[in-house]
C-alpha cells in the first residue's frame, strides 16, 4: 500500500468543524422563526383551559349534585336579606355556571345552556327553600299640626314618577319625617309629577336640597329573557307593584324583554330579583296546578 493511498482515507477520517453566527443578522433570524403569540390569545387559551377543566364532562370537579350546593345552605330556614345574600355570593365562589345548570336540570328545572349564573343562581335559591325574614320597620312618625312661625309661601318643583316613589316610599314615613325637621309641608301630584314645598324661603330651600339627596339611587337594566314565563308577571301591574313595594324598589318595563330596576342599595335590587323569581316560580306552579286539575276533570268526566 502506498503512503499516498493512506492519506487519502484519512481525509474522509478527518473531523469537519461546525460554525454558528453569532452576529445580530442571525439572531434576527433565528428570531423570526419562533411564532410570536400576543396577549389577547394567550387570554382566550386560557380561558379554553380553565372551561375545559371545570365544566368538561369528564372532569371530577364538574360533577356536582344538589346535595354539593346544599351543603351551603344556612342551618336556620329564616334568615335576614344580608344571610340570603351572603348565601347567593357564597354559591357563585363556590360553583361556576356549568356546575349549577347541571343541578337545575337534575332537578327538572328548566335551564339554558346561555341562561346567565346570576339567574341560575336565584333559581338555585329557590330550591334551598329558605324564607327571608323582612327588615323590622322603623318606628313610625306622628304627624304634628303645621305651626308656621313666619310668613310662607308655596313653590311647586317639576320631578317623576321614580323620584315621587322614593320620596313617599311604603308608607310615607321619609316625607313626613322630612316635614317635621324642615318645618314644611309637601304636596306630591303624581298625576302632573310634580310637588309643592310650603314653607319659609330658606325652609323650601333646605327641604329641596334634602329631596334631591333622596332621589339619587342606581338604575340596572334586567334582562329577563331567559325566563320562559316571564310575560305571566309582566302582563301582572299589580305584581310588579308589590315587588317593587316590598323590595323598596322602582321597577318599570324596559324594552326588548328587560326590566329597569332603580334602588337606593344594591341589597335592595338584588331582593327585587329575588322576589321576582319567586313569584314567578308561585305563578308557575298555579298554572301548572291549575292543568293537572283541568287535565284530570277532562278525563273523568
Amino acid at each position: 500500500m502506498r503512503i499516498s493511498d493512506l492519506n487519502t482515507g484519512a481525509e474522509h477520517l478527518r473531523p469537519r468543524c461546525l460554525f454558528f453566527s453569532t452576529s445580530s443578522a442571525g439572531l434576527g433570524r433565528a428570531e423570526k422563526k419562533k411564532p410570536k403569540i400576543d396577549a389577547a390569545t394567550l387570554d382566550s387559551m386560557s380561558s379554553t383551559l380553565i372551561e375545559d377543566l371545570y365544566g368538561g364532562p369528564s372532569s371530577a370537579k364538574s360533577k356536582v349534585t344538589l346535595d354539593d350546593v346544599l351543603a351551603l345552605k344556612p342551618a336556620k330556614r329564616i334568615v335576614s336579606v344580608d344571610e340570603f345574600n351572603k348565601t347567593k355570593d357564597l354559591i357563585a365562589t363556590s360553583f361556576n355556571v356549568s356546575q349549577l345548570r347541571v343541578v337545575l336540570r337534575s332537578q327538572n328545572q328548566p335551564c339554558g345552556w346561555r341562561t346567565k349564573k346570576s339567574i341560575v343562581i336565584n333559581q338555585i335559591m329557590l330550591l334551598m327553600d329558605l324564607e327571608v325574614k323582612a327588615p323590622d320597620p322603623e318606628p313610625a312618625v306622628v304627624e304634628e299640626p303645621y305651626t308656621p312661625v313666619e310668613p310662607t309661601v308655596q313653590k311647586s318643583f317639576p320631578s317623576s314618577r321614580r323620584e315621587l316613589f322614593f320620596m313617599l316610599e311604603s308608607e310615607g314615613d321619609t316625607l313626613r319625617r322630612l316635614e317635621k325637621d324642615m318645618n314644611v309641608r309637601v304636596a306630591i301630584n303624581i298625576a302632573h309629577e310634580n310637588y309643592i314645598i310650603q314653607g319659609t324661603e330658606q325652609a323650601i330651600k333646605e327641604a329641596q336640597e334634602l329631596i334631591r339627596e333622596l332621589v339619587v339611587v342606581t338604575e340596572e337594566t334586567w334582562d329577563i329573557s331567559p325566563y320562559k314565563n316571564r310575560d305571566l308577571i309582566m302582563t301582572a301591574p299589580s305584581a310588579l307593584e308589590d315587588i317593587a313595594r316590598r323590595s323598596g324598589t322602582f321597577i318599570s318595563a324596559g324594552t326588548n324583554d328587560t326590566l329597569i330596576i332603580a334602588g337606593r342599595s344594591s341589597g335592595a335590587m338584588d331582593e327585587a330579583k329575588r322576589l321576582f323569581d319567586l313569584r314567578l316560580h308561585e305563578v308557575s306552579d298555579q298554572g301548572l296546578a291549575r292543568t293537572i286539575f283541568e287535565f284530570s276533570v277532562g278525563t273523568s268526566d
